[in-house]
């Protein structure tokens, strides 16, 4: 079923859709943050190009059309800076499930914006989809995810082999 992409704010965060326009501060993000957000999502690499923003964010308006997925920009609500991702991603309408993933900039990162945001998606994912289950599923080693998973209320169930790509390589995974 078509979603329109609401946005949301908590006062620090705002999540709203993607927009054409965001396309070089998602790519400065990206290109920014090669070694921390590059080292968990196989996207953010060296090879990582305005193209790419480009299409993510025509991808997310066809995913938002579709209601597979819920992916917002997360920005700074005073000034709308771009600070990272957060979204769900795999709504299977048939179970109400759907799986929880943010990143952040790595000059934003251990101010809560990950946390933040995740909750404003999370309440939206249960409140306005419907939706029952929402993982959050993370490498072993990305502490910091697991962290924010933590802090949203979310309840570890356990470790998933070959769950996750990381490098090149399919690895557990925390969910």
């Amino acid at each position: 079923m078509p979603q329109t992409a609401p946005t949301l704010n908590d006062g620090t965060v705002s999540v709203r859709a993607w927009h054409p326009a965001d396309a070089p501060h998602l790519f400065n993000a990206v290109r920014e943050s090669l070694n921390t957000v590059g080292r968990w999502l196989p996207w953010c690499g060296e090879h990582y190009a305005l193209a790419d923003s480009q299409k993510w964010i025509a991808d997310c308006a066809a995913a938002w059309a579709a209601g597979t997925a819920a992916p917002f920009t997360i920005t700074d609500a005073a000034t709308g800076v771009v600070l990272g991702g957060v979204g769900i991603s795999g709504i299977d309408l048939a179970q109400r499930s759907g799986n929880v993933g943010y990143w952040v900039r790595a000059s934003q990162t251990r101010r809560g914006i990950a946390t933040r945001a995740a909750r404003l998606v999370i309440d939206y994912g249960l409140q306005v989809r419907g939706l029952k289950r929402l993982e959050i599923v993370t490498a072993c080693d990305n502490v910091a995810s697991q962290r924010v998973a933590e802090k949203v209320g979310r309840r570890f169930e356990g470790i998933e082999r070959g769950r996750v790509l990381i490098s090149g390589e399919i690895v557990e995974a925390w969910v």
